[in-house]
């Protein structure tokens, strides 16, 4: 351990790896810092955070998609997802079924929790190649999932319950095709930027209003991104200012009439205490308060760089902040916390899927006088939910859907006996059973023997 000019430096081993960690004097903060020399982060270029039901991390880099859960890296190359060699990653986003959707320039993937899928305009309603980005709409367990995907080059796509409908400026009041980010207010109305359109509204998924330079004092030809705060208000970025709009009256935050030192604005984020903070193309990272501006840089900070190209907060508020060609820096003002499962220990948990039993089992014979052996697979509710069990193969694909139901607080258990939904045994080998409730998404291995 040393001093610097910015406060305490020491060391964190993170997968055999040493990682710096500083306690910045600037708000009394602590910094982290990985890149590709000192972790096992895949690419230095982070374009994509978002957070899974269990609080891992996934980053989209250039060439590879990265889960990080505090301690321990888990990396996807191109070979790995089974795409081409010219493909790249450029957006990341969880829902709460515990899917994770990564937007390439060849299609939309998916993965969830089991295997990957990756759509395209030859297996879905996808009317194009070029995925820009994708905004998940909350529902239960017992619902798919709902999206809307934002295309570089056709529109917007909503996906829900199996069916695709694409929106552009050929069949609707869209203004233009390149949507450029998506944002879903608490109260489902959906909010876009397109770009040399400024933002755009959509009530009801017919109702679309524009909202530019030339109707409006949005000072831009696109938000490059949008978040909601706690009191409805609407925040902006752009690279003419940051825009704040409460559904009556439009301000715009500028170098000349605030205090902030770059009003070209690339991200938004809120955290839990309400503040905002923004990343930028050039002056690093800016906090607001309500009142007042703080900013981290590379001269007051151990930011390191101060072009940032994706921001996110997790849910213990640690600040997640991808660069451009400088790795990944995590920050918090008491003291950055990694361990999800430290923190969540001395919460109770809403509901907790438990080990089949026995595992492996056997299932001998299957005509009369056979013996079948099946396994239970047990689950605790804290409160009561709607719970659904499916068996998964190593491929991700659906095999059985044991229950779909509403189930009371308790515990519960369902068995399963070895056997597809068609009734066929399923071959000896590894399987997943997967629990989707309102308290996350479950996962855990069984072993079939024949």
């Amino acid at each position: 351990m040393r001093s610097s000019g910015w406060g305490t430096v020491s060391v964190l081993v993170t997968g055999a790896l040493l990682v710096v960690r500083v306690a910045c004097l600037l708000g009394q903060g602590e910094w982290l810092v990985f890149n590709t020399q000192n972790s096992s982060l895949p690419g230095d270029g982070v374009w994509g955070i978002d957070f899974d039901t269990t609080g891992r991390a996934w980053m989209a880099t250039w060439d590879h998609v990265a889960c990080f859960d505090g301690e321990r890296w888990t990396v996807y190359d191109r070979q790995r997802l089974a795409v081409g060699p010219l493909v790249y990653f450029s957006s990341i986003s969880c829902d709460n079924r515990g899917n994770v959707w990564v937007g390439t320039n060849a299609g939309l993937l998916q993965f969830d929790g089991a295997g990957w899928t990756i759509y395209t305009p030859l297996n879905s309603g996808l009317p194009d190649w070029s995925v820009s980005g994708v905004a998940c709409q909350a529902g239960g367990p017992l619902a798919g999932p709902t999206l809307w995907i934002g295309m570089h080059h056709k529109g917007l796509v909503h996906f829900s319950k199996g069916k695709w409908r694409n929106y552009h400026s050929g069949n609707s009041e869209m203004p233009g095709d390149q949507v450029v980010s998506l944002h879903l207010r608490p109260k489902g109305e959906l909010w876009m930027g397109v770009f040399n359109h400024g933002v755009v509204r959509l009530w009801g998924r017919e109702q679309f209003t524009t909202y530019d330079w030339r109707n409006s004092p949005f000072p831009s030809h696109v938000a490059w991104d949008i978040a909601s705060d706690a009191h409805g208000n609407l925040w902006m970025a752009t690279a003419d200012g940051l825009v704040r709009f409460d559904d009556r009256e439009w301000q715009v935050f500028t170098i000349y009439n605030s205090d902030i030192p770059d009003h070209a604005a690339k991200n938004l984020e809120i955290d839990q205490e309400g503040n905002l903070w923004v990343g930028t193309i050039w002056s690093g990272l800016m906090k607001y308060d309500g009142q007042h501006w703080t900013v981290y840089d590379t001269t007051n900070s151990p930011l390191p760089s101060n072009n940032i190209v994706s921001l996110a907060v997790d849910r213990w508020g640690n600040k997640w902040i991808g660069t451009w060609g400088k790795g990944l820096a995590i920050f918090r003002e008491g003291g950055v916390i990694l361990r999800a499962e430290a923190q969540e220990s001395s919460a109770p948990q809403e509901c907790a899927l438990r080990q089949s039993y026995p595992n492996p089992f056997s299932v001998v014979g299957h005509g009369r006088g056979g013996r079948r052996i099946s396994t239970t697979i047990s689950f605790e509710l804290g409160r009561p939910s709607a719970v659904k069990i499916e068996i998964l193969d190593t491929m991700g694909r659906l095999i059985r859907v044991l229950a779909a139901r509403h189930y009371p607080e308790g515990v519960h258990a369902v068995p399963w006996d070895g056997r597809s939904e068609e009734g066929a045994p399923v071959p000896s080998g590894l399987y997943f059973c997967r629990m989707l409730c309102d308290g996350g998404v479950f996962l855990q291995k069984m072993t079939v023997m024949r």
